[in-house]
C-alpha cells in the first residue's frame, strides 16, 4: 500500500514536468548479469536518449522495477520499505536550493508522504549532499505516522543539468531508516555513466 501511494503523488509531482525531452532518462532498468574475479555481479541500467547509459548495482537483496517515468526498488520481506527515482517537476535554474524557493522543495517533499499518513514534519534539510558528476543536490528528511509506525523518508532532489533534476525518495520504518539510506546512497554513488558508440 505504501508504495503505491508514494508512486500515486510522485506521478502527482511530476505531471507539470516535460518528460519527453532529447535526453531525458527513461527509468526502465535493464539487468545484467557479469563475472568479476569470479564473482557473480547484477548490475542495471537506465537509458538517456540513444546512447547514453546509467549503469548500478542495487543491493543484493533489492527487488528493481520500474517504468519509463519510475524507477523502484523495493526490499525484500519489507513491503514498506521502498526508494522511488523519477524526475522531479522542478527546474534546477528557476529553483535554486536557497531563498524563497526552499520552501517549494519542502511542500514536494512533504507531498511525498503517503495520503493516509499522520503526523507528517520535516526533521532536517541538507543542501549539497551529494556531488558526484557534478551533480548537486538537496536533502529533506521527513517522518510520518502510518499504520500505528513510525516512518522516515529521504527526499533527495539531484541536479543532473541546468534544466533536469531528479527525486530520489527512500523511505522506511525509522527503526531501519539509517542503513535503508545508506543502501540508497551507495546505489546512487554505484552509478556510471557509459556512451554507446
Amino acid at each position: 500500500m505504501f508504495q503505491r501511494l508514494s508512486l500515486l503523488h510522485l506521478f502527482l509531482l511530476l505531471a507539470a514536468a516535460p518528460l519527453v525531452r532529447a535526453n531525458s532518462i527513461n527509468f526502465t532498468p535493464h539487468t545484467e548479469t557479469r563475472t568479476v574475479d569470479g564473482f557473480t555481479v547484477r548490475e542495471a541500467f537506465i537509458t538517456a536518449g540513444p546512447r547514453l547509459r546509467y549503469y548500478f548495482t542495487p543491493p543484493a537483496d533489492w527487488i528493481v522495477t520500474g517504468s519509463p517515468e519510475t524507477l523502484r526498488f523495493h526490499l525484500v520481506g519489507h513491503p514498506n520499505a521502498c526508494c522511488l527515482i523519477s524526475m522531479s517537476s522542478l527546474v534546477p535554474k528557476r529553483y535554486p536550493f536557497t531563498g524563497p524557493s526552499l520552501e517549494e522543495y519542502r511542500r514536494q517533499a512533504l507531498a511525498t508522504v503517503p495520503q493516509d499518513a499522520t503526523d507528517a514534519c520535516i526533521v532536517s534539510e541538507t543542501p549539497d549532499f551529494f556531488t558526484l558528476f557534478d551533480w548537486t543536490g538537496l536533502e529533506v528528511v521527513v517522518t510520518y505516522s502510518l499504520n500505528a509506525r513510525l516512518f522516515r523518508a529521504s527526499v533527495m532532489f539531484l541536479n543532473i543539468g541546468h534544466d533536469e533534476q531528479m527525486l530520489v525518495v527512500a523511505a522506511r520504518t525509522q527503526a531501519a531508516f539509517d542503513a535503508f539510506r545508506a543502501d540508497t546512497m551507495r546505489l546512487l554513488t554505484s552509478w556510471c555513466p557509459q556512451t554507446l558508440p
